[in-house]
């Protein structure tokens, strides 16, 4: 995850995770960090580098894993280090800490004791994560991969750009990791829009068939 973000709200183990997904190469929900990617004529590089805190101003970073594809290929390959600039590029360093530290303003809380209003909490709306859609684009079908945190009734809607439902699924799923593949034989090429609607509200994702 990255330095900021909270973390995956998902309690599977990472082999889980690469084991449901084989285009996934390298997973890491604990830990976080950052990437450089390099980018030339010949390949395509990401370099995934931890932070050892993230609790005060640090220098302190582990190397992680590399991975790279090559011009004209479509699988990534791992690489042994981490890419490098040439010596006579120019390249401009990043600005030195500390940097000067400007608070936000404070928000007194409003008072909703008499009008009690619904909570947006973070488990609240980590009710649902979607995993992943793929392939996407996709050619006969999809795979679907959700995470729920509670078990429910999950309806699973595919919409032309003008909103008319083309596909409808309708399941109970149980609480944890789910996948459920989708076909799609009538549908002609072009962009859709995929609805998932869940006891806590919805999500629409765009995909696209060819």
């Amino acid at each position: 995850t990255s330095v900021t973000s909270p973390g995956f709200p998902i309690g599977v183990g990472m082999s889980i995770i690469k084991l449901a997904n084989p285009h996934v190469k390298f997973v890491n929900l604990d830990k976080k960090g950052f990437i450089i990617l390099d980018v030339n004529q010949q390949r395509v590089q990401s370099d995934w580098f931890f932070v050892s805190t993230i609790d005060y101003s640090s220098s302190n970073y582990n190397y992680g894993e590399s991975w790279y594809e090559n011009a004209g290929e479509r699988h990534l390959r791992k690489a042994n280090s981490v890419a490098m600039p040439r010596h006579d590029m120019y390249y401009q360093t990043a600005p030195l800490w500390p940097r000067p530290f400007v608070a936000p303003p404070i928000v007194e809380p409003e008072d909703t004791t008499s009008n009690p209003q619904p909570g947006t909490g973070l488990q609240e709306a980590d009710e649902i994560v979607v995993v992943g859609v793929y392939p996407n684009p996709f050619t006969d079908g999809l795979s679907l991969q959700l995470y729920l945190a509670n078990p429910g009734d999950i309806v699973i809607d595919i919409l032309s750009l003008s909103g008319q439902k083309l596909v409808s699924y309708n399941k109970y799923f149980t609480g944890g990791l789910q996948f459920l593949p989708i076909e799609t034989p009538t549908l002609q090429n072009g962009i859709y829009f995929l609805r998932i609607k869940y006891p806590g509200g919805e999500k629409t994702l765009k995909v696209i068939k060819q």
